[in-house]
């Protein structure tokens, strides 16, 4: 899946999608169900030999690791 035309804030906590839906562009926010990703995936930020960075997922917590308030 390509992503074009989303606003990515980065910074030294991490990176978070900013987006927000208009009414010109319903359905333009990043939302989960809209991503084949999980609340509480873990990723590992590589370095791609040709420079390029990936987010690469690297575990998935099982249901009891989760921390529920």
């Amino acid at each position: 899946m390509l992503y074009v035309d989303y606003l990515i804030e980065m910074n030294e906590n991490g990176l978070m999608f900013t987006d927000k839906d208009s009414p010109l562009e319903p359905n333009h926010q990043l939302t989960m169900d809209k991503v084949p990703f999980e609340e509480g995936d873990v990723f590992t930020l590589i370095e791609l030999p040709d420079g390029r960075l990936l987010f690469k997922r690297t575990s998935r917590p099982s249901q009891m690791e989760l921390q529920f308030e």
